[in-house]
């Protein structure tokens, strides 16, 4: 089972299942005057069920892209 989930304006979650690589979940980095801001994505990314995932919907620090994600997770879809 795979989440489908965009990032919460304000929160960022790791990317816990790409071990050693700093990633945020539904974020890209970009460099602004030689600092790195990770900004939220348009598409939605693709993460495995893992229960730290499934929890982070939950409390909001990532939201979930599509119905079926939300169900999974036990969470209202909103578009």
């Amino acid at each position: 089972m795979k989440l489908n989930v965009l990032a919460s304006e304000s929160r960022m979650m790791p990317a816990l299942h790409l071990d050693g690589v700093r990633r945020f979940v539904g974020r890209k980095a970009v460099v602004v005057d030689g600092v790195t801001e990770w900004h939220p994505t348009k598409e939605p990314a693709e993460v495995p069920a893992l229960g730290e995932y499934v929890l982070a919907v939950q409390c909001g620090d990532l939201k979930p892209a599509d119905k079926q994600t939300a169900d999974y997770c036990g969470v209202k879809f909103e578009e």
